[in-house]
C-alpha cells in the first residue's frame, strides 16, 4: 500500500510568505502574457495606448489583459498553496457543497436586496473629506478614482449581448472565483488560525480585500461586502457560497450598465438608494438585507463543521 500523503505544517507567517512569493512571480508572468495577448486583440501596443478608451478594440484588449492579471494575482497563487502544503483543494480552500441547498437562494438574494444599501454606502464614502494637511493626498485619491471610473465606464458600457456576456466573464465570473479563492478560501482562514479569532480573521481579510482594489472612495462598502462574504463562508463552510454572492453582486452591476447603455434602464438606476429622496427605498433595503442575513445566520447549524 502506498504511503498516505501528509500535510506540511507551515506557520501562518510561513504560509503568508510563500503566498506573497507566489503572488509576485505569478502576477509578473501572467501580466506579461496578458500584455502580449491583449495587444494582439487590440491590434496595437497596450502600453503605448493604455488610456485610449474610445477605441473599442483597445478596450477589448484591456479586458483580455485584465483576465490574465486576475488569474495571475488571485487564482494561481491560491491554487498552488494546497500543493505546497500537500493538502487537497477541498480541505485547503473550502470547496465543499453546502449541506442544505436551501441556503443557495438566500445567498444570491441578499446581494439583490442590498443594492440600495451598497449605493448609499458608496455615496457616504464619496462624500468623505480629509483634513486640510492631507489635501495633496486627497487630490491624488480623487484623480485615481476618476481614472478608475473612466476605465469602469469603458469596460461596462456595451450594448450587445455578446459584449454583456464577455463582461460577465471579465468582471463577474473570474473576480468572484479568484478573489474568493484568495481572500476567503486562504487568507481569511490563515488569519483566523493566526489570531485564534474567527471574527478578526474575517475583518482582516475584508480590509485587505478592499484595500487591494485601490479605490479609496469605495473602500467602506467594499470592506463591508468582504466581511459579508466572509461570514457567509463561516456560516456555510462552503467557498461556493461567497463565490455565488460575489458573482451576483458583480453580475448585477455589469447587467445594469449593459441595460443603461442599451436604453433599457435610466442612468439614474446606477445610484438607486444613494440619492436624496431614496430614504424609503434605503430603509426597505436595510430591512430586507438584515432579514436575509439573519435567516442565513439562524440556519447556519444546518451546516456541520463550520468554522
Amino acid at each position: 500500500m502506498a504511503p498516505t500523503q501528509r500535510a506540511i505544517h507551515f506557520t501562518p507567517a510561513g504560509q503568508l510568505g510563500i503566498l506573497l512569493i507566489l503572488i509576485v512571480v505569478s502576477t509578473l508572468v501572467f501580466t506579461l502574457i496578458g500584455l502580449v495577448s491583449g495587444s494582439a486583440v487590440a491590434g496595437c501596443n497596450l502600453v503605448e495606448n493604455m488610456q485610449n478608451y474610445d477605441n473599442p478594440e483597445l478596450v477589448n484588449g484591456l479586458k483580455v489583459m485584465q483576465i490574465f492579471n486576475s488569474i495571475g494575482l488571485f487564482i494561481i497563487p491560491a491554487l498552488l498553496m494546497p500543493f505546497f502544503m500537500k493538502l487537497s483543494f477541498r480541505d485547503a480552500l473550502g470547496f465543499r457543497k453546502p449541506e442544505k441547498r436551501l441556503v443557495i437562494a438566500p445567498v444570491a438574494i441578499v446581494m439583490l436586496v442590498a443594492i440600495p444599501v451598497i449605493n448609499a454606502l458608496v455615496a457616504l464614502n464619496e462624500n468623505m473629506v480629509l483634513p486640510g494637511f492631507m489635501s495633496g493626498f486627497e487630490d491624488w485619491m480623487k484623480q485615481s478614482e476618476a481614472e478608475a471610473a473612466r476605465l469602469t465606464e469603458a469596460f461596462l458600457s456595451v450594448t450587445t449581448v455578446g459584449g454583456w456576456l464577455f463582461n460577465l466573464l471579465v468582471v463577474a465570473v473570474i473576480p468572484a472565483v479568484g478573489e474568493e479563492l484568495l481572500f476567503r478560501g486562504f487568507l481569511q482562514r490563515l488569519f483566523q488560525d493566526w489570531t485564534k479569532r474567527k471574527h478578526l480573521g474575517i475583518w482582516i481579510a475584508a480590509i485587505l480585500f478592499s484595500a487591494l482594489h485601490m479605490q479609496f472612495y469605495g473602500f467602506l462598502p467594499r470592506m463591508l461586502m468582504g466581511a459579508l462574504f466572509g461570514y457567509i463562508f463561516l456560516w456555510t463552510n462552503s467557498l461556493w457560497m461567497p463565490i455565488l454572492a460575489h458573482f451576483v453582486n458583480n453580475a448585477l452591476s455589469a447587467t445594469a450598465y449593459w441595460m443603461m447603455s442599451s436604453g433599457k434602464l435610466p442612468e439614474s438606476a446606477e445610484t438607486i438608494g444613494g440619492r436624496q429622496g431614496d430614504i424609503g427605498l434605503l430603509l426597505a433595503g436595510v430591512a430586507l438585507t438584515a432579514g436575509v442575513i439573519f435567516w442565513i445566520y439562524k440556519n447556519r447549524k444546518m451546516i456541520p463543521d463550520y468554522r
